[in-house]
């Protein structure tokens, strides 16, 4: 009776373990680390929009666009380094939340740690915007924020918020 038992143990195991692993292969999560190396209200983009800075242009024009006026042509420029020493071992991402009509709008960055689940890289990063009672700069805005995901990390798509990014091998 006891060697019954055991081989039904036995062959409920081995039914059941495949079927566990297929489950898990199939939808595998990983925490993924990323930076967050500049953010700014001033990016001059109009629509809400995940870029990928991925060729020596994309960066120069970067580099150009939020660089401060007197560190633009500057060789020495600290945020020209930044980017430089950044995308040394990650891909850099632009995400902007286009253009807004007051201050108050932002970026809210929940940790380091984005959540990869099968090809869907998640960051827990989330839009902004002004309490609707309080009293804002009427000024145009265009918030945006300069992110590195490390770039040995595989992924297809790219999630914050609202905004979803296909990436193109």
């Amino acid at each position: 009776m006891l060697n019954q038992t055991l081989n039904i143990k036995r062959t409920f195991i081995g039914a059941l373990l495949p079927f566990c692993l297929s489950m898990t292969a199939c939808s595998s999560q990983q925490a993924v680390g990323f930076s967050v190396i500049k953010e700014s209200i001033q990016c001059r983009i109009q629509q809400p929009t995940i870029k990928a800075i991925s060729n020596q242009q994309d960066k120069d024009e970067l580099i150009k666009q939020l660089s401060s006026y007197k560190n633009k042509e500057n060789p020495s420029n600290p945020f020209a380094q930044l980017i430089m020493k950044h995308s040394e071992t990650e891909q850099l991402f632009l995400v902007s939340q286009g253009q807004k009509n007051s201050s108050g709008y932002g970026f809210l960055v929940s940790g380091n740690e984005g959540l990869l689940i099968d090809s869907t890289l998640t960051l827990p990063i989330s839009f902004t915007s002004p309490d609707k009672n309080s009293m804002q700069a009427q000024m145009m805005t265009s918030p945006c924020l300069v992110l590195g995901i490390d770039s040995k990390t595989q992924y297809d798509h790219l999630v914050i918020d609202s905004l979803e990014l296909t990436i193109s091998k």
